[in-house]
Order: structure tokens, then C-alpha cells, then sequence
């Protein structure tokens, strides 16, 4: 009777197993399919004509009625020029993009679940890895997005696991998006209106909560028609828009909107995504290391700085602060020749003071605003990494009670 009942168990255990497994499998093996993709292979319609990358510069950007930015003349008239890109465009020629005028690109990771993460069964974009070192080698400002096949919450769990687990070690300075676009085999939606409310909520919570900005991805109709929940008007959430009309005819809030995907850039052997960028950029992470040997702390925005500096024995200490990207008062860099200590000051008087000194001048290093103090403190015992600055009152009171000095906030960061 025992055996008996064990192997019911087992068979139905086995049963639900395959269930699952299968209903998995579907998913990993479908690709994409949508207003842009059949059977995974890109739609290039005859009535989007080609765009070349000089022509989509030197145009004025169609302005809309509703954006993020707290001025509104901003909107109109900050605007950044950019790509996004798969394993669709093959190996790039990152620097020749570079210097064709992009500013920034969004970069797929993957997608749906990663599964079992063994060989070819993950999901992974084939040039996510390269994609994204070339960018932070030539400091090209990226987002990301993962192309999702969820149609329950539990999937949106796995895709969101599969995205962080792409991103460790990266850090983009654009939001992480969810591309949610994707039709059955009827060309119907693969989920109910307020099921994709859930499954953005549960990726979007899952991402945000490790430290990256979030955002959905879709065209003008599905956000119309499909993408309704009220769920998608968090203004935390920045929205990203495809519409190749030759103009980004929703009404809605958003952030970047993708005016093509026939665009003609050299460095990319094929069509790709172009996209414009309304407004000022988020704020940038600024990177905290240490030197355990001199006692110095230094701070960049670099990721290409960072991961140099890594490799040399400096231990990374996390993201210091927020620094704006396009507005706010310069702060300036110094470096001393004879101690490689650095110095970063938003005073000129200081810095022609250090020149004078002998100090090295190294060029504006991050802007100043926002409402975050960052303090400076100043180590009279000390020959190496003589100033710390920092943001929290705790650190900056504990250095002081060490004998410190308190030298003022030295700049701001954004929260």
C-alpha cells in the first residue's frame, strides 16, 4: 500500500513538474513576436522610410504636452539623440558610433527568465556583455531593457531575477526598461489589462529595489489600448514610446520616444533604433573608492575610471551620491603631482590657489545641485587623503569626534 501511495506521489509530482516545465519551455523557446517581430525576425515596413543619423540630428524634435522635467521650456529644447540595440545589429563598432553623434543608447540584456542558467538555455542577448563594456570603456551614457514574455506574476518574478542577474557588475546610468509588447499566435495580447498592470508592478518593485531606475517600453496602440492599468501612471515608473509616424502621437507622460527602426549610423552594418530623449538625463551615480594604502578616497562617474582603479587594488565602497547631468554649478578636480592626492572644489578661486601650488588641473569632475549636502572634512595629521567628503551626518561626525575639521558642505547631490 506504501509503494503504492509513493509512486501516485511521485507520478503526480512528475505531472505538475511537467506541467510547469512546460509551460516554461514555451516560453523560452518562443521568440519575439509583435507590431515589430515575426517569428523573431525584425518587420521593416515599406512606409517608414530611412532615417540617417545626421538627417534625425539636425531635425527639431516634435515636442509633447506632458513630460517630467520641472521647467517646461526644458522639454522643448533639452534633447539627447540616441539607440537602442540587440544581437539584431550584430558585433558594433562602438567607437565609430561614438563619433558619429550618439549620446546615449538603451541596450538589451535579454530575455524572459533565465531558467536553469546552464549554456545555451539562458536568455541572455548575445552582445549584452559586449554592449555594455564598450559603452562604459568610452563612456557612451546606456540604459537597458529585457523583452518579456510574462503572462503571470510569477514570471515577471523570473524576468526580473534574470535582469538583475544581468546587471551585476553594471550600472547603467539610464533607466532598466520592460519591454512589453509581445502577441500570441493570434496577434492578440498575451495577458489582460490589469494582469500587465501586476506584471510590470512585480518587475518594476523587484528592479527598484536594488538600486536601478525603472521604466516600460511599448508602442503608442498597446499603451493605449492594453497598457490602461493605473498601475502605469507611477510617476516613478519613466516611459518609453515607439511610434514611427514621424511623430509620437501619445498623449500620455513620456520620456523618451522611439521615432524609427530603420535608422542608418555608422559603426552598425544594419537598420537600427533611433531615439530622442526629452529633457535633462537622471542624475548620474558618482562611485566612491579607497585606497588602503594611502588613505585616500576618490570619487568618479566614470565606470572606466572605477573598474581601472578596481584592477589596481582600490576597494569600491558604493555609490556615494547623485550628481546631475546636465544642470548645476561645475565642481572641479585637482590632483597633487608630488602625492596623488585629489581635491575637488566648486571654488575657482581655490582651484587657480592649488594651480599656483602646483596642483594638476583635471577638468570639471561632476556638477553641484539639488538638496543633498555632500561635507567636507579636512585631516590636519594626514600627508595622503587629506579631504573626505561625504553625504551622511553620521560618517561626518564620527570623523570629527577623530579630530577632523568640518569644512562646510562642498557640494550637492541629488536624492
Amino acid at each position: 500500500m506504501f509503494k503504492h501511495i509513493v509512486l501516485w506521489a511521485a507520478a503526480v509530482g512528475w505531472m505538475i513538474l511537467a506541467a510547469a516545465t512546460g509551460a516554461y519551455a514555451q516560453e523560452q523557446y518562443e521568440p519575439e513576436n509583435s507590431w515589430r517581430y515575426r517569428d523573431g525576425v525584425p518587420i521593416y515596413d515599406d512606409s517608414v522610410p530611412e532615417l540617417l543619423w545626421s538627417d534625425l540630428c539636425s531635425e527639431e524634435a516634435v515636442p509633447y504636452n506632458s513630460y517630467r522635467a520641472e521647467d517646461p521650456a526644458a522639454r522643448n529644447t533639452i534633447q539627447h539623440y540616441g539607440i537602442d540595440v540587440s544581437y539584431h545589429q550584430g558585433k558594433i563598432d562602438w567607437q565609430r558610433v561614438k563619433d558619429s553623434g550618439v549620446e546615449f543608447a538603451i541596450l538589451r540584456c535579454g530575455i524572459g527568465s533565465e531558467y536553469d542558467g546552464v549554456g545555451e538555455n539562458k536568455q541572455d542577448d548575445a552582445y549584452w556583455e559586449y554592449n555594455a563594456s564598450e559603452c562604459e570603456r568610452l563612456g557612451i551614457p546606456y540604459g537597458v531593457y529585457l523583452y518579456s514574455y510574462a503572462t503571470t506574476a510569477e514570471m515577471a518574478a523570473s524576468e526580473a531575477r534574470h535582469t538583475l542577474n544581468l546587471l551585476s557588475g553594471h550600472h547603467p546610468r539610464l533607466p532598466v526598461f520592460l519591454d512589453l509588447e509581445q502577441l500570441d499566435s493570434n496577434d492578440r495580447p498575451i495577458a489582460s489589462n490589469e494582469m500587465f498592470g501586476t506584471i510590470a508592478q512585480t518587475w518594476c518593485d523587484i528592479v527598484s529595489a536594488a538600486g536601478y531606475r525603472v521604466g516600460i517600453y511599448s508602442y503608442t496602440s498597446f499603451f493605449n489600448n492594453y497598457l490602461t492599468d493605473p498601475r502605469f501612471e507611477n510617476p516613478n515608473w519613466y516611459r518609453w514610446v515607439a511610434d514611427y509616424t514621424g511623430s509620437c502621437t501619445y498623449k500620455g507622460r513620456y520620456e523618451m520616444w522611439q521615432s524609427s527602426n530603420k535608422g542608418i549610423i555608422p559603426g552598425i552594418d544594419s537598420y537600427v533604433d533611433t531615439n530622442i530623449w526629452y529633457g535633462t538625463y537622471p542624475p548620474t551615480s558618482m562611485f566612491r573608492l579607497y585606497n588602503p594604502n594611502s588613505g585616500e578616497h576618490f570619487y568618479t562617474g566614470s565606470e572606466e575610471e572605477m573598474g581601472y582603479l578596481a584592477s589596481l587594488g582600490w576597494q569600491y565602497e558604493g555609490i556615494a551620491w547623485n550628481a546631475p547631468v546636465d544642470s548645476g554649478t561645475p565642481v572641479h578636480r585637482l590632483c597633487n603631482p608630488n602625492t596623488g592626492d585629489h581635491h575637488y572644489t566648486m571654488s575657482l578661486e581655490e582651484v587657480e590657489m592649488l594651480r599656483a601650488a602646483g596642483w594638476i588641473y583635471e577638468g570639471v569632475a561632476w556638477n553641484s545641485d539639488g538638496t543633498v549636502p555632500q561635507y567636507r572634512l579636512y585631516n590636519p595629521n594626514a600627508q595622503t587623503g587629506i579631504h573626505h567628503y561625504t553625504s551622511s551626518t553620521q560618517e561626518r561626525d564620527h570623523l570629527a569626534s577623530l579630530g577632523w575639521r568640518t569644512e562646510g558642505i562642498g557640494w550637492y547631490g541629488m536624492s
